[in-house]
């Protein structure tokens, strides 16, 4: 199914996916800005890091343009399957995932590494909508099983442990239960429970209490928890409203 030509698409689409654009060349820009002298130092070559996010964005953009090529009922029959085949790539993870500082959230599949809690965002929303829109006209079983992949995928996350993956999991799908107009009590009872099992993780994960603890005073620990919270603070005082200038800060230096 072709697309729809540019001048037939709804206001809110092109703003959506004028946004899309602005945001990718600003990253670029501040990748530029950000790592082009320490690409110099360690690779011989500035604008390193540069070229491979482009290499990057030329790939994201090319799903895009097939995802926009697909019609949104293709998607949405194939939401079912890839939920199911991102919650077993998540629980492989913690077989046999690539452990970094800690947390296993990672797939290595030749030269490709890959972060499975990242690709089932897109089948999270598809499914939690075509769920949660008819909610009122499916029966219990069906809620049951949908209810029961979404916890355990956020579970299986949080077991990784990726606390903020999860967080935001569990957030689209109450906006989205939200929107489909369930009642105040099960909104009010699943916001509830996340909160606890949020807390619960924060308490038994010390990188996430540091976390916290470093967000709340960062230069009780400048140099090591809240090291990137006070670069963040001195290089926004040091620049001001404005800035200093394309290429001109002084934090990247180090």
């Amino acid at each position: 199914m072709l697309p729809l030509p540019w001048s037939q698409w709804p206001a809110e689409a092109r703003l959506l996916l004028g946004m899309v654009a602005l945001w990718s060349v600003i990253g670029l820009l501040v990748l530029t800005s950000a790592s082009w002298w320490v690409a110099e130092r360690e690779m011989g070559d500035g604008a390193f890091y540069l070229k491979r996010q482009l290499i990057w964005m030329a790939a994201s953009w090319g799903l895009l343009w097939l995802g926009l090529r697909t019609s949104l009922r293709r998607w949405l029959h194939l939401a079912p399957l890839g939920l199911w085949v991102g919650i077993v790539l998540v629980a492989a993870t913690l077989v046999m995932g690539s452990t970094v500082n800690g947390a296993s959230r990672w797939l290595v599949l030749g030269p490709v590494q890959l972060q499975p809690s990242e690709l089932v965002k897109p089948f999270v929303v598809l499914q939690g909508a075509a769920l949660f829109a008819h909610w009122k006209r499916i029966g219990n079983d069906q809620k049951l099983l949908w209810l029961g992949a979404f916890g355990a995928l956020i579970l299986l996350i949080l077991k990784q442990p990726n606390l903020s993956t999860a967080a935001l999991s569990g957030l689209l799908l109450w906006l989205l239960a939200l929107a489909g107009g369930l009642s105040l009590p099960m909104l009010l009872g699943a916001a509830g429970a996340g909160g606890l099992l949020g807390s619960a993780s924060i308490m038994i994960n010390e990188y996430q209490r540091l976390r916290v603890v470093s967000f709340l005073d960062p230069w009780r620990d400048a140099q090591g928890d809240g090291y990137q919270l006070v670069q963040s603070l001195m290089a926004i005082g040091s620049g001001g409203f404005l800035g200093e200038g394309f290429g001109l800060s002084t934090q990247k230096l180090q």
